[in-house]
């Protein structure tokens, strides 16, 4: 690669619309039909329609929600108005140069800082690009591709082991809590006996709902977060939901309890609170009777996808992913509940393989972080030209 100073590569930039024409997207037409052509928005595609409204190869940049993903795309599509197509001038900008470089736009220096981010058209074609001779570009784009495939290859392969991980971890809480299988219905005692479990309880049965109304306004607010668990709001940053100005519209939470998010548990949305504080009103705050029902089985019952789903499902909502599970649906469902010295085993052993998959979880999420940064730095350092290609 060329070996060019700070100076050099400073007298190489051009706005890259110079050579870039920027194209627009249309709603998605209605009775489009099911063919070929992909529909394309900021987050990439989600569908294939009959017709098409953009052809050619260029990047696409995201106008509003994820604008900071930018992919290429070759052929023909469809692209809604969340998205901009480039389409770089072929006698400038060779188009995989172009992509590569489209990587390392500081999209956060000119997004709008919003509830949903967005973009123009004018801020993506007055960043610079560094304009090297078509030579120099095919070159760059050569070595990345075979540089950047064998990254990518090593995360996907990452993705299918932590993939395999979580099945494991759901196949041994399966067979383990639910041996006989999961109801479809799982408030209902026939399915359960007809699967072949002895004891089936209601949760309303082995637990207390709290239900305190909170007075203080300068109580600790608490969320829940998908996958984590209760977290301070601190802790949450600007993100989701607000806290309320007016604290009394909060239900009270003590440490220990169990916290249910009642529009998202299928997803993951509980946990138990390590905090006193207080909480949205949509959650659903109860504790275990420890004499019937041990918090660590509850919580191990919890993490099953299947179930979770199942309760949610019994839930009312115009959109299927936020129907609300009210309490006195909730404490309706049924759980499989043995002795509490079984459920005490149960839940030991769990404690013991899921922890032991969870460590090899984190290594691999770890360093598929590693290869990520290492991706996005290896581009930024080539097109730059502060790495010499080998």
């Amino acid at each position: 690669m060329m070996n060019e100073t700070n100076d050099d590569i400073e007298d190489l930039l051009v706005p890259n619309g110079y050579f870039v024409n920027f194209r627009g997207g249309k709603e998605q037409p209605k009775n489009a039909g099911d063919g070929d052509n992909p529909l394309i928005g900021s987050g990439g595609s989600f569908g294939f329609i009959d017709d098409f409204n953009h052809s050619g190869n260029g990047v696409i940049f995201g106008r509003k929600g994820t604008i900071n993903k930018p992919f290429p795309i070759n052929g023909q599509f469809w692209m809604i108005d969340t998205a901009y197509f480039a389409v770089p001038d072929s006698h400038y900008l060779e188009p995989r140069y172009y992509s590569y470089w489209a990587e390392t736009v500081p999209f956060d220096r000119f997004m709008t800082n919003t509830a949903r981010p967005s973009t123009t058209a004018h801020a993506l074609a007055r960043q610079k690009i560094p304009l090297y001779p078509l030579s120099e570009q095919e070159r760059i784009a050569d070595y990345l591709d075979v540089e950047i495939a064998e990254i990518d290859r090593m995360v996907t392969h990452l993705d299918e082991l932590i993939e395999e991980l979580e099945a494991r971890n759901q196949a041994i809480s399966t067979d383990l809590i639910f041996q006989h299988g999961i109801p479809s219905t799982p408030s209902s005692s026939a399915e359960y006996s007809d699967l072949g479990y002895d004891t089936a309880i209601r949760i309303d049965a082995v637990v207390s709902q709290r239900k305190i109304q909170n007075e203080d306004q300068k109580a600790q607010y608490l969320s829940l977060m998908k996958n984590v668990g209760v977290i301070t709001y601190e802790e949450k940053g600007d993100v989701g939901n607000k806290k309320p100005e007016d604290l009394t519209r909060t239900i009270g939470i003590r440490k220990g309890d169990f916290v249910v998010n009642s529009m998202n548990f299928g997803i993951g949305s509980y946990g138990i609170s390590p905090y006193d504080g207080v909480g949205s009103k949509v959650y659903l705050v109860f504790q275990p009777r420890v004499d019937r029902l041990s918090p660590n089985y509850l919580r191990h019952l919890f993490r099953n996808d299947e179930f979770r789903q199942r309760v949610q499902d019994l839930g009312n909502g115009i959109l299927e992913h936020r129907k609300s599970v009210k309490w006195e649906t909730f404490g309706q469902v049924r759980i499989p509940l043995p002795s509490l010295d079984e459920q005490h085993r149960i839940a030991d052993y769990l404690d013991t393989e899921t922890a032991r998959i969870d460590k090899m979880k984190t290594t691999a999420t770890d360093l598929r972080a590693e290869l990520l940064a290492r991706r996005k730095s290896l581009i930024t350092e080539v097109v730059t030209g502060q790495k010499r290609m080998g």
